[in-house]
C-alpha cells in the first residue's frame, strides 16, 4: 500500500484530477501542437487522465507504471479504462526493468516522477533516450515545491513535505 495517495482523502481521484488539471491542459496542447507527435509513452503515469486525452485526440498511446505494486482491483480499473481508449498498459518498473523492449515513439512523457527519485536520473533519461524516436520530444516536469499554498503552510509551521511517517512506512516507490 503507497501511503501517499492518502493525501487525497476519501475523493482521492476527483482530488488528484483537480489538481493536476492544469498541468495536463499545458502538456495535451503542446503535444497536440507537435507536427510529429503521432506516438506517445508516459512513463510512471499512475492513472491515465492524460493518456486517454491524448488517445482521444488521435495519438498512438502507452503508459508504463509498474502496476504490479497496486491492488488487483486498481489494476483492473487501469486495464478496463486503457482497453476502453485503446490505450497499450506496461506493467514495468522504470527504473530497473529494461523499458529498451518498448517499440520508439515521438513523445515521451515524465511527469512528476523525477521528484521520488533517490538519486540520479541519468540512468533513467538513457533508458528513456532508448526508445525515443530521432527527433522525439520529452516532457519532463518537477512539481514545486515552493508552491504558494505550501510557503502558506510553511507560515503556520507546517513541512511542505508529505508527514515523514507516511514516507517511511510506504512502498518504493513514494
Amino acid at each position: 500500500y503507497n501511503v501517499g495517495l492518502s493525501i487525497y482523502g476519501q475523493f482521492r481521484y476527483e482530488y488528484f484530477i483537480q489538481r493536476e488539471k492544469r498541468r495536463f491542459l499545458l502538456t495535451l496542447d503542446e503535444v497536440n501542437q507537435s507536427k510529429m507527435a503521432a506516438s506517445v509513452c508516459d512513463l510512471g503515469c499512475f492513472i491515465p487522465y492524460l493518456p486517454i486525452a491524448l488517445s482521444l485526440t488521435g495519438h498512438k498511446v502507452k503508459i508504463v507504471d509498474k502496476y504490479s505494486m497496486y491492488s488487483q482491483s486498481f489494476k483492473d480499473n487501469i486495464r478496463r479504462i486503457s482497453d476502453d481508449y485503446d490505450i497499450e498498459v506496461h506493467d514495468l518498473d522504470i527504473l530497473y526493468d529494461d523499458i529498451g523492449q518498448l517499440e520508439s515513439v515521438d513523445v515521451v512523457l515524465l511527469m512528476a516522477v523525477l521528484e521520488h527519485l533517490n538519486g540520479s536520473p541519468k540512468r533513467l533519461m538513457e533508458s528513456i533516450r532508448s526508445i525515443m524516436r530521432p527527433d522525439a520530444l520529452l516532457f519532463s516536469e518537477i512539481p514545486n515545491i515552493a508552491e504558494f499554498s505550501k510557503r502558506i503552510r510553511m507560515l503556520f509551521g507546517h513541512s511542505p513535505l508529505p508527514k515523514y511517517k507516511d514516507y517511511f512506512y510506504s512502498k518504493y516507490p513514494y
